[in-house]
């Protein structure tokens, strides 16, 4: 997500987060939104994590009468046959948190919390995404000097310039190459068919088009689903232009 600051020249900003709390304050069991990943460092204190791999919330659910528990310190994991990993994080120390991970955290001692998400600059980071991982162009834009041009009469601000620029490049995409947008709705793994059964050195070497292929698809199925979604639809919070019409009707 940190990428996306990069081209944003109305604001200095970023997603990172500050984590702040007092003895015994927890996060319950959840996985990141959006499909997200992360980095958690910590400055001090201690922080104890329950890591669960993607499909074992199911025995978690299954062993608490089909819903999702809240803490997993209430419960007896060994009895629920759930695989899963527990750490002490001390300062100084990172640890990775993965996309589709379920997980819990406890501070041990002290800590704070800060976070917070404006849906309109979200919206405007998935496209950029998109755009920046399209697989069969070598897209890599650089779009802090594509807003050079003098600002339209239209554009109120400086975000609003940035995503005029993305949904015209995105759109012209979207029309030339409708048959792989396509494709990889009705196959998002198509990354993963891929990787199996491949050697080592191809492996290596087409890792980045897979990890492209893998943050298109993700972004593509998210994008997909925020703009049919009814609450979006009921607010209004997507403004009814032409890449957005051309995004929904997919």
């Amino acid at each position: 997500m940190n990428e996306f600051w990069s081209v944003r020249r109305d604001i200095q900003d970023d997603f990172r987060f500050v984590y702040l709390g007092v003895r015994n304050t927890w996060t319950p069991l959840h996985a990141d939104v959006y499909q997200s990943y992360s980095w958690s460092v910590n400055i001090c204190g201690e922080k104890r994590w329950w890591f669960f791999p993607p499909g074992e919330e199911k025995k978690l659910c299954a062993f608490n009468n089909g819903r999702m528990p809240m803490d997993v310190r209430n419960l007896p994991l060994e009895s629920t046959g759930a695989a899963y990993f527990l750490i002490v994080q001390h300062p100084g120390q990172a640890v990775f948190v993965p996309s589709g991970w379920y997980h819990q955290v406890v501070n041990v001692v002290c800590l704070r919390a800060l976070a917070g998400i404006n849906f309109w600059e979200f919206f405007i980071l998935l496209k950029y995404i998109l755009l920046t991982r399209w697989p069969n162009r070598n897209i890599c834009l650089p779009l802090s000097s594509t807003l050079q041009p003098a600002q339209c009469d239209d554009d109120p601000d400086e975000l609003s310039r940035l995503e005029r620029v993305i949904d015209a490049e995105l759109l012209d995409c979207l029309q030339n190459d409708t048959d792989t947008l396509r494709s990889l709705l009705q196959n998002p793994c198509s990354w993963r068919d891929e990787i199996q059964g491949s050697g080592v050195e191809l492996v290596e070497h087409k890792l980045p088009h897979w990890i492209r292929l893998h943050d298109f698809t993700s972004v593509l199925q998210i994008i997909t689903l925020f703009l049919k979604h009814p609450v979006v639809e009921l607010l209004k919070s997507i403004s009814e232009n032409p890449l957005n019409k051309y995004l929904t009707v997919l």
